[in-house]
């Protein structure tokens, strides 16, 4: 179907599943809009066929009569490029399992959109700005396997307060979630992510980054990391960790008051963190049990604290050796080990924290060296 050519002013809003006998299987021919003639409008609720796989180009591009929940048939495979753009559809909005491409700005503008869904877990190919501009979108549920967010996503949507990024995301697109001050609290960027686009975050409410992303400096420099940003954290043990310590280190270097925390793990699963004097505190210790050994370097790190509860509560340690020039052990960081019957402790240590060996009801020998 390309349009209608008939007389009256508002047309009927049931869209039939076949014409003159043929199946109803596109709606706009994906070059030019549904076309109508001058001062004919639709109004009402929007009722589209199930047989309809493609829905064209500015399909219904500014019909802002069209109300209501738009509801999207099952099998529907595209939607052209803001085919629903400024409509005046309200509510929520699903995205059939079958639709694997949204062209750009496809519901652009929809202001009384509230949320939106994808049915499916396959990724699907996005133009940019699909969802800009959607101002009373408060929640945006991606495909578990979204391997792209698109640029300008969901840029200006203000009251925006749910959205996650999938661990299957690559590409994160320039200005994709710009001036989206809803989005409070912790921004995860997943370890697969490889590109984040100039803008991406900027003039978003997060207080605390945590990536785990192999991310040039360059674009995290350029990111839009946001001023609410009070704490920035990463794993050390990742491809790309230099870049984000860099980006990290300078960012704390012009603001003293933003935390830093840096993770890493080393080839025999020791947990640590680095501190600002670039020292290494280790924090835990994979699969410890037994007699642990807990080393005087971390990747070429010293080791200079045994960080708080970083053992507490492990009933499998029988013995701990501590190597190299710690000089404190952190706050309950042994509690609990009720299995502990031997700790040796290097002569460097200067300061044992509140519980530190606390609770180690079989704790009979403690030695330094």
């Amino acid at each position: 179907i390309t349009g209608y050519a008939g007389k009256r002013v508002a047309i009927m809003t049931n869209i039939p599943e076949t014409v003159d006998g043929l199946t109803v299987t596109a709606i706009g021919d994906g070059e030019h809009p549904f076309s109508l003639p001058d001062g004919v409008t639709m109004t009402g609720t929007l009722t589209l066929p199930k047989t309809v796989k493609t829905i064209g180009k500015r399909a219904f591009y500014q019909f802002e009569g069209l109300t209501g929940t738009l509801a999207l048939p099952d099998g529907l495979e595209s939607i052209g490029e803001q085919a629903f753009a400024r409509t005046g559809f309200t509510g929520g909005l699903t995205i059939p399992v079958s639709v694997t491409s949204l062209d750009n700005g496809a519901f652009n503008a929809i202001f009384g959109l509230t949320s939106v869904t994808f049915a499916g877990n396959a990724n699907v190919t996005m133009g940019a700005g699909v969802f800009r501009n959607c101002m009373d979108l408060t929640s945006v549920s991606l495909p578990a396997n979204q391997t792209e967010i698109p640029a300008l996503f969901v840029e200006g949507n203000q009251v925006l307060t749910t959205i996650s990024i999938p661990s299957s995301v690559t590409i994160i697109g320039e200005r994709a979630f710009r001036d989206c001050a809803a989005l409070t609290g912790e921004l995860f960027i997943p370890d697969g992510v490889t590109s984040i686009g100039a803008n991406a975050f900027t003039s978003t409410g997060y207080t605390s980054l945590r990536s785990y992303a192999a991310v040039p400096k360059a674009q995290l420099d350029a990111m839009g990391l946001p001023v609410t940003v009070v704490k920035l954290e990463s794993d050390y043990d990742k491809e790309g960790e230099e870049s984000f310590e860099a980006f990290g280190r300078a960012l704390k270097a012009a603001h003293p008051e933003l935390e830093l925390i840096l993770h890493g793990e080393t080839s025999t699963g020791t947990l640590y963190v680095k501190d600002e004097d670039r020292n290494a505190i280790i924090i835990g210790q994979k699969n410890a049990s037994g007699a642990l050994v807990l080393p005087a370097t971390v990747d070429g790190i010293a080791v200079t604290k045994i960080g708080e509860n970083a053992f507490k509560d492990n009933t499998a340690i029988t013995s701990v050796t501590i190597n190299g020039s710690v000089t404190e052990i952190g706050d309950g960081a042994f509690d609990g080990c009720s299995s502990l019957t031997t700790a040796v402790l290097p002569n460097t240590v200067e300061i044992i924290g509140a519980r530190g060996f606390a609770d180690c009801t079989r704790l009979s020998t403690m030695t330094t060296k």
